[in-house]
This record gives structure tokens, C-alpha cells and sequence, in this order.
């Protein structure tokens, strides 16, 4: 574990101990923080698209003749919405829904911010960002293991239910 990055804490979170803890320490730093200038962009790219086709997935074999079963997404943590489709990708995709479920996590504070960052709250979207990479970076240690990341992506409160091992 690196000095200044609480690695078992997260884990803890997530719920997801790590082989190689270098991609989690990866997800956890912000461009610019030390670790590398890009900081944690590359995974929350591939964590981007994973949690994307993962939900995909979920609501495709939810589907039957008659009707589309609905994700139930949490938003703001306070009302529950229903989503379909393009809806739910949009709505987990916004910075505002994501910096909450970091925040709501207890991840937000685990971000390991640039000189210019600190003293400051993480951004939305650098929690956006964040939370994309702890995804991409649970996808590669895990092997690309899906029913990994549907119980991380219910765990850390992405949704509710994703369709599939509920």
C-alpha cells in the first residue's frame, strides 16, 4: 500500500479485496496527484463502458415479451426512480448522481487530489471519474469477472437492482 492511500478502506467499501492493489491505487488518484499526470482517466474510461454494458446486460435479460422490467435507481438518496435503457445510462452517468454515490460510499474522501485540488471537496466530476475507475479497476483485477461487477455496482449503490441476481 502506498503511503498516502488507505487501500484496505476502500476495499472495505467496495467490498472487493484487490490481487493487484496498484489498480486501485490508480483509481484513487486524481490527474496530476503524484501516481502518473493522467491519474486514474484510463480506468474510469474502461469503467465507463463496463458499468455501461453490465447494466445493459442486466436490463436486455430482464426483458421479456409482455414488458421491460424497470431498473429502480437511487437518485439524490432520497426518492427511488425507475429507468429503462437509455434513461438509466444517462442517469448513472451524471456527475451529480455520481459524486453522490462516492459521497454516500465514503469513497470521496479517499481521493488522493493535485496540489491544486487540495483543501477543496473533489469535484463531481473528478468523483465521476473516480467512481468509473474503481469500476474499470475492480474489472481488471476481478479478471473481467461480471457477477463481480454487478454486486460491487448494487454494493457502492449505483442501483438498486441490476435485473440479474435479484
Amino acid at each position: 500500500m502506498s503511503g498516502y492511500h488507505n487501500v484496505e478502506e476502500a476495499e472495505e467499501i467496495i467490498g472487493y479485496h484487490f490481487d493487484n492493489q496498484s489498480f486501485l491505487i490508480e483509481a484513487l488518484s486524481a490527474p496530476g496527484s503524484g501516481l502518473s499526470r493522467d491519474g486514474n482517466r484510463r480506468l474510469a474510461q474502461l469503467g465507463d463502458s463496463v458499468m455501461k454494458t453490465v447494466l445493459l446486460d442486466g436490463l436486455y435479460l430482464a426483458q421479456d415479451e409482455r414488458c421491460e422490467r424497470r431498473f429502480i435507481l437511487q437518485r439524490n438518496y432520497s426518492n427511488i426512480i425507475a429507468a429503462t435503457g437509455q434513461e438509466l445510462l444517462n442517469r448513472v452517468g451524471e456527475n451529480q448522481f455520481l459524486a453522490k454515490v462516492a459521497s454516500k460510499s465514503g469513497l470521496d474522501v479517499l481521493v488522493v487530489l493535485n496540489n491544486s485540488q487540495r483543501g477543496q471537496p473533489p469535484s463531481p466530476s473528478l468523483l465521476k471519474a473516480t467512481m468509473g475507475a474503481v469500476i474499470g479497476a475492480v474489472w481488471l483485477d476481478s479478471k473481467r469477472d461480471v457477477p463481480t461487477l454487478q454486486t460491487l455496482i448494487r454494493r457502492i449503490g449505483y442501483v438498486a437492482t441490476t435485473g440479474i441476481s435479484d
